[in-house]
This record gives structure tokens, sequence and C-alpha cells, in this order.
């Protein structure tokens, strides 16, 4: 278990299927996923069982307040040893979360995790360009913007740009001094 202050991921469990399906089965939250079919729980069992597979180069981990409510998932994934890199999304929260700061709290655990627990020196994600709320977060945390990809995903009946951001391991120590991280 990786415990914050307000928030806390552990290992997702079969036992969350149906939190997961249903949480990216809204509107709010499938309008960020590359993915726009809807999904079912066989759907997401057959994906646990792939998962299984490769826990050493992905992790997904259930997001739950301190009652132990799940109200999110983040994944760190395509996890490269040789390079000491990885992605990060397949980040969602939910429910009344808005204006408790979870998703700077979260920002920071995963950076954290990655850092300082996985030994990584480079964590990028994928943002759509519209997504301002979520690219303005990753750059006030110390990320830079790698490049736009034009055109990158289709979805609800056009073409949206994304753009690439990451963070270094040296940047997470130079904000981690300034106080940035702590929680």
């Amino acid at each position: 278990m990786i415990q914050g202050k307000n928030i806390y991921f552990r290992a997702i469990e079969e036992s969350d299927f149906e939190f997961i399906v249903k949480a990216r089965n809204l509107e709010d939250v499938n309008k960020y996923f590359y993915e726009h079919e809807p999904l079912s729980i066989r759907m997401q069992k057959n994906w646990y069982e792939n998962y299984l597979k490769n826990t050493s180069h992905d992790k997904l981990f259930v997001i739950c307040d301190n009652d132990h409510n799940p109200i999110g998932t983040v994944g760190i994934y395509h996890i490269d040893w040789r390079s000491r890199k990885a992605e990060w999304g397949r980040l969602f929260l939910v429910g009344d979360i808005r204006g408790k700061g979870y998703g700077s709290e979260l920002e920071k655990l995963v950076y954290d995790y990655v850092f300082n627990h996985l030994n990584l020196n480079k964590l990028y994600c994928e943002v759509f360009t519209d997504n301002e709320k979520v690219v303005n977060m990753h750059l006030k945390f110390g990320n830079i913007i790698e490049g736009t990809f034009k055109q990158h995903v289709y979805r609800f009946g056009e073409y949206k740009d994304v753009v690439r951001m990451c963070i270094l391991r040296d940047t997470y120590y130079e904000f981690s001094k300034k106080g940035i991280y702590e929680l």
C-alpha cells in the first residue's frame, strides 16, 4: 500500500471490477481515455488476467480515500528497467472529490513511488491538449512538454491532439528540496 495523508493506493483486486467498469463507463471519465467502447465486467476480467502476466512492467493501483472507499485508479506501465523510464496514466478520480486536493496528492504519491521506490529516471504521460486542468497541474509539479502529437486520437467524431509530458528524477528532487511535493 502507498499511503498519503488523504488517499492511498493499493493493488487491484477482482472485487474492484464492478467499481472500475462503472466508473470507466461514466462520460466524465471515459472522455479522457483513448478507448471509447463501453466496458463490461468480462472485458475487465480479461484485461486483469493479461495484466497479471506482466506485473514486472505494469503496475495498476486502486486509489482509495481514508474511509477505504475506492475513488479511482492510476497505472504505471511500459516500465523500461534498462532505461529507467515509465509511462503513467489510466488515471481517473470519481465521486465528491473536487477541491479536496486529491489530484495534487495523487501526483505527489506517484512521483514518490516512481523515483524513490522504483528508482526510475523518467516518468512520462500523454494528455489531450484540451484537458488544460491536467496539463497545467503537471506543469505546476515540474513536468515539461516534450511535444505534441497532432491529430493523434480519433474521439467524438474528430481527431484530437495529444501533448506528451515528462518529469525527470533530477527535477523531482529539485522540486522536493523546495517543498513542492510535501504532503
